[in-house]
């Protein structure tokens, strides 16, 4: 996935501003200040019925959608960090690899630390396959 050059701040700040500038409080007093003298009958109800539309449904469908980006926004984040935890796993993999190979070029090896060094170097794996498995598994679908 193309998720590692996101701004998630940015992007998260972003959409709360949006979500803050969908202020309902313009349109209710546009509501209560339709007056009964000018006007009045199916003028006014027709009027008040599209401004309570707009904000009541409208303003909220917006809203939710914008939250749904949201949820999106922390989806990213969470690849972004299990991204960055693999590759910093598989460099301390590769460095114990290389460890291990020097390990077993000595004129005398030492089996302990060769044990040691393939343990962690499974126990390296195991923790790349787990964040890579968590990576793959996060869809993010609007």
């Amino acid at each position: 996935m193309a998720y590692e050059n996101v701004d998630v701040d940015q992007l998260r700040s972003s959409l709360n501003a949006c979500k803050s500038a969908l202020d309902c409080s313009t349109s209710q007093g546009l509501i209560n200040g339709i007056s009964d003298t000018i006007w009045s009958g199916k003028a006014k109800t027709n009027l008040t019925t599209a401004i309570s539309k707009l904000t009541n449904t409208r303003y909220n469908d917006l809203k939710n959608k914008i939250n749904e980006y949201l949820k999106v926004v922390d989806q990213i984040e969470s690849y972004k960090s299990l991204s960055t935890t693999s590759g910093s796993l598989r460099s301390q993999k590769s460095t114990k690899e290389y460890e291990l190979r020097m390990e077993r070029q000595k004129a005398k090896p030492n089996k302990t630390r060769i044990n040691q060094l393939q343990n962690e170097i499974n126990s390296l794996n195991s923790q790349i396959n787990s964040a890579d498995s968590q990576m793959n598994s996060i869809s993010i679908s609007i």
